[in-house]
């Protein structure tokens, strides 16, 4: 629970520095308890605009709830330095039993503050579950720093270190927490300049034979139980321009990574080139149930192959494939339809952002997503014997289309190839004649 939030900026900043002055948390949140109360209240606060009116208040409260212990301290946009952190970090330390949220976010911390807070993240915190870094613009070796810190503690399960500008070399220390901390579940590292060489940094870390020796007649065993250690359910890479080569790293960070489920690859400029080099990959992948892939600008022609794809894959519920130029006809938007029914997973699909043509003259009007909404909607009540059934049916249309194709194909190579002996038997007629009327 938040015990500052709705609370005037000089009880929060006479809060902290009662903290940092020499006070524990638990009276700093004592302080924030009563003054919240207050105004819940609708007491009068005082002067209120000022530290010194808000001291002058809580004189009317000699005794405070001391045996309150802190569990969520949200310190965002505060400004917060090097020094600030080195001042916090006492009090922190006497929490380290009861914290359970801690967000520094939107602040400037810098390598010096991410180094003065590893302590803190080390092994003796058990209660610590979730934390927020993210908007500091730190750069690779801060990062680095908190990595031994965070490799021991075996509470965290959500880490925030988007926009802090890693680029590539920041990818090493990042795979490094999610191959050895078996407790992270969620990690947010969007925006930071990743690009192409630090997705492959990040996915070689992540090989399982990377740390063993291939004579070491045990290196298959080390490697499944790598494989176990590495737990992270939700990846955010989203807006880091790792560009229309990076298919086959994503399907090696899907391999490497079994326990994913979610995945945000927006704003990655991954284009048709990406988004077709991806379609066989989501095809025979079994584990991943969300992916985002808006703002990728990959066209009609990449967004079917998707579709197309998943029509073999029974496990993927939410797609969003929003804002991506697919510039659809009436006719395209109909074979969209006709692909996103063969599916019996999707339960959410998005294609807002996508400009979708209107009927010419002589067409019938088609409402694509209206469509694909009433297939979401079958698809949550289908039972299992139910899509067995579709896909089998999916399957059979497949079967049968492919077989009419290759039908069509060979009759018509066969008439091409009478249409020719036709041809050369009436050239050799023409001789023939040409020459009796020549002699």
């Amino acid at each position: 629970m938040n015990h500052f939030r709705r609370l005037p900026d000089p009880i929060v900043e006479l809060c902290f520095e009662f903290a940092v002055r020499g006070g524990d948390v638990a009276t700093f949140t004592s302080i924030a308890l009563v003054c919240r109360a207050w105004l819940q209240s609708a007491r009068a606060l005082g002067p209120a605009t000022t530290k010194e009116g808000v001291l002058a208040s809580l004189r009317r409260f000699p005794r405070l709830p001391f045996h309150i212990s802190l569990t969520t301290l949200d310190l965002r946009c505060k400004s917060l330095g090097p020094s600030d952190v080195h001042a916090l970090l006492p009090a922190l330390m006497r929490n380290s039993a009861t914290l359970r949220t801690l967000k520094l976010c939107y602040n400037n911390l810098g390598a010096e503050g991410f180094r003065a807070l590893a302590p803190f993240l080390g092994a003796h915190n058990t209660t610590l579950t979730s934390l927020d870094l993210s908007c500091n613009k730190v750069g690779a070796e801060s990062v680095s720093s908190l990595v031994p810190a965070l490799n021991h503690n075996t509470t965290l399960t959500s880490l925030n270190v988007c926009f802090n500008a890693f680029g590539e070399f920041g990818a090493d220390a990042l795979a490094t927490l999610v191959s050895q901390n078996s407790s992270l579940r969620v990690l947010d590292a969007s925006d930071n300049n990743l690009h192409y060489r630090g997705l492959s940094r990040f996915v070689s870390i992540l090989d399982p034979l990377r740390f063993v020796s291939i004579l070491d007649p045990l290196h298959d065993s080390r490697a499944a139980e790598f494989a176990t250690t590495a737990c992270v359910a939700s990846l955010n890479l989203c807006r880091n321009h790792l560009g229309h080569s990076s298919a086959d790293l994503i399907a090696l960070l899907l391999e490497r990574l079994p326990s994913l489920t979610h995945l945000d690859l927006c704003s990655n400029e991954l284009q048709h080139h990406g988004a077709c080099g991806l379609a066989p990959v989501l095809a025979r992948n079994t584990t991943l149930l969300s992916l985002d892939l808006s703002f990728n600008k990959i066209g009609w022609e990449a967004g079917a192959a998707l579709l197309r794809a998943l029509t073999a894959n029974t496990t993927l519920t939410s797609l969003d494939l929003s804002s991506n130029q697919m510039h659809c006809s009436v006719t395209q938007q109909r074979k969209l339809a006709r692909l996103v029914e063969r599916n019996v997973a999707l339960t959410c699909l998005n294609l807002s952002g996508n400009y979708f043509r209107g009927p010419v003259e002589g067409e019938e009007p088609f409402d694509v997503v209206a469509q694909c909404q009433s297939t979401m909607c079958r698809n949550k009540t289908l039972s299992p014997e139910q899509r067995t059934s579709v896909i089998h049916h999916s399957r059979a249309t497949r079967t049968s289309s492919s077989s009419s194709s290759s039908s069509s194909s060979s009759s018509s190579s066969s008439s091409s190839s009478s249409s020719s002996s036709s041809s050369s038997s009436s050239s050799s007629s023409s001789s023939s004649s040409s020459s009796s009327s020549s002699s």
